[in-house]
This record gives C-alpha cells, structure tokens and sequence, in this order.
C-alpha cells in the first residue's frame, strides 16, 4: 500500500509541531580531496568528493529508492546522463526523484541531491526526529520540514 500525499502532510504537520531532540551529537571537520572523473563518452572532467565508480553510486541511490518504496512511497529514480555535454536530457538536472499518489492523477517530480535528500526521506519515513548533517553534527529533522516538503511536492498549508 502507497503512502497518500495526504497522509504525508500530516506526519510532517506532526513533526513541525514535536519537540527537537535534545542531545544532539557535534560534527566533525573531515574533508575529502575532490578527484577528477573523466566521462567515458566525452572525455569531459568532472570533479567529485572522491574518487568512485559512478555505476555503484547509481547502483546505491536505487537501492535507497528500493527502500523506499518498502516503506510504502511509490518512488523511482530518474538518472539523466551523467555527463552535462554528452547528455543533457533534463535540462542540466542530474537525479530526479518522481514520487505517484494513489490518491492524485498527477506525480510529483523533483531534482534531487540524492545522498542527502534520500537519506533525509528514510529518516523521515522511519519516524526519526534527527539527521546526522555531517560537519554540522546532529540537527532536528524538524529544521529540514521545508526541504522534504519540496521533495514530496506539498505545498506549504
């Protein structure tokens, strides 16, 4: 069974309303080196955090959306090209998350930073009420409410 927009707009209605955590971990200052990635199609450099094979970055992200759908929202990952000058099918957008309602004709669809934003999501439909935000240590899930809005496309009462 399908989580309804509806029933979404009320667990973040719930969640804007909790108390924050109270302890919280602090971050850390970790950084990793960028690592150029060369596309196989084009030749074109790009840089990420670290050097990885991109096809199990991908293979990672749908897992997570696989994980999702477990959780009851009717998600699928939309990966574009990864190259932005051999491919830019959806307009420089690199993930999309599109997300379909039993309760409306019409999905959701919006661009994602996927390592975050699904991670934000699984939290969320797990019933946390903190994120680990890396650097920043530990923040209340309740200060990302805006954000998983976007992602679930509700608007904001």
């Amino acid at each position: 069974m399908s989580l309804t927009r509806t029933e979404l707009t009320e667990r973040l209605k719930k969640l804007a309303e909790s108390e924050p955590p109270r302890n919280l971990a602090p971050g850390a200052c970790c950084y990793y080196p960028a690592c150029p990635t060369t596309c196989p199609k084009c030749g074109n450099r790009r840089y990420y955090g670290q050097q990885v094979d991109i096809d199990e970055i991908v293979a990672n992200y749908r897992g997570r959306v696989a994980g999702l759908r477990e959780m009851g929202l009717d998600a699928t990952l939309i990966v574009p090209e990864l190259c932005p000058q051999c491919g830019n099918a959806l307009n420089g957008k690199k993930y999309l998350l599109e997300i379909n309602y039993p309760d409306l004709s019409e999905s959701a669809r919006v661009e994602l930073k996927p390592a975050r934003d699904l991670k934000l999501i699984a939290l969320f439909l797990r019933g946390e009420n903190r994120y680990n935000a890396g650097q920043s240590g530990e923040v209340p899930l309740k200060n990302r409410i805006e954000r998983l809005r976007e992602l679930f496309g509700i608007k904001k009462e």
